[in-house]
């Protein structure tokens, strides 16, 4: 487990990355080690993508059977880590390939801790459909524009 200073320094780098500045790099660790500790990133952006799964899981799943909203959030969390960490997968089986096996590290870093800070960067509209389940179409406009926020 990392400790909140390296935490701190890694989100912090990754911001730093998103907001096109290319010091951001050099706050991330890209050794060995930080390459396995980015995916604390997954912990940190745990809560937020909970509060996402438990909504989406209500509004999937049915309402009075608390064995299917719980099955839609299993199935909700398992996609939502596949499409975290598969994607890193196939780009390690191709990058040698591709001649960017020397930036890999790079990018998988950079990528675990920019991920952790959209999840909480969407945690706003997860609330709203959690909470004001009727106002969908305000929860989907919310999302659209933390999403360009983060772009």
């Amino acid at each position: 487990m990392l400790s909140s200073d390296e935490t701190y320094a890694s989100l912090k780098g990754a911001w730093r990355l998103m907001l096109g500045k290319a010091d951001g790099l050099r706050q991330l660790d890209l050794s060995a080690d930080g390459f396995w500790n980015s995916f604390f990133a997954i912990v940190v952006a745990a809560p937020a993508l909970i509060v996402g799964w438990v909504g989406l899981a209500n509004e999937i799943g049915d309402p009075n059977a608390f064995a299917g909203r719980f099955s839609m959030l299993i199935r909700l969390a398992t996609v939502d880590i596949g499409v975290w960490v598969l994607p890193l997968v196939g780009l390690a089986l191709v990058a040698p390939r591709a001649g960017i096996g020397g930036r890999f590290v790079h990018y998988v870093v950079a990528s675990n801790w920019a991920s952790a800070i959209i999840a909480w960067l969407m945690l706003p509209a997860a609330l709203i459909r959690l909470f004001l389940p009727s106002t969908n179409e305000f929860a989907v406009l919310a999302s659209l524009l933390l999403f360009a926020l983060s772009m």
